[in-house]
């Protein structure tokens, strides 16, 4: 039971991370936008 209860309190928070992202590290749109801007990516 206890080896069940440590399982959930290390999955559960990973998969939250993965669903919603991390929430640590807000990202506006306008910033990934100027981000990928710096990159200088050519298409294709």
């Amino acid at each position: 039971m206890l080896m069940w209860l440590l399982a959930c309190m290390l999955v559960l928070p990973f998969g939250y991370v993965l669903i919603f992202g991390a929430p640590y590290l807000p990202t506006r749109k306008k910033q990934a936008n100027q981000a990928l801007d710096l990159l200088e990516l050519k298409e294709g």
